[in-house]
């Protein structure tokens, strides 16, 4: 990466740093594989996160990425039911 990618990357938005989205997918796909899908909780980084985008749009990126359904949905919900006990 050149000095000045690596200076727009340090001022890019927090979600990709500046990459690009192919990558963002990567290192979910990744995080997937590694844990499996019934164990991927999504979490944030708040506040932080909320300086960046509004929480809706991270989530509608993860249902974006092409990835199972089921799985996308256990990440984003099912799974945090079943670790804090919530009802779905």
């Amino acid at each position: 990466m050149s000095d000045d990618e690596t200076g727009a990357a340090a001022r890019a938005p927090h979600r990709s740093r500046g990459l690009p989205q192919g990558r963002s997918k990567a290192a979910f796909t990744c995080a997937l594989e590694a844990v499996g899908a019934n164990h991927l909780v999504t979490g944030s980084d708040y506040p932080v996160l909320k300086d960046y985008e509004a929480y809706k749009e991270t989530f509608a990126y993860i249902e974006r990425l092409g990835l199972p359904q089921a799985d996308i949905d256990k990440a984003l919900h099912k799974n945090a039911h079943r670790l804090f006990g919530f009802a779905y």
